[in-house]
């Protein structure tokens, strides 16, 4: 039994991660693009923003 739950927390992980790591960021850089240069700019001055205050 313990072993059927690990295998399925497992394939959820997997299923779940590639869902989060693969699909959402090409969905998001799809939308990025249609925005157009100014809310690309807007986008990455925010992301360097956020990575620059979490120090």
């Amino acid at each position: 039994m313990l072993l059927f739950v690990i295998l399925v927390v497992l394939l959820f992980g997997n299923w779940f991660f590639t869902e989060t790591l693969v699909f959402i960021p090409v969905n998001l850089i799809t939308r990025l693009a249609s925005i157009g240069w100014w809310g690309l700019g807007l986008v990455t001055i925010l992301f360097l923003a956020w990575c620059i205050g979490e120090d």
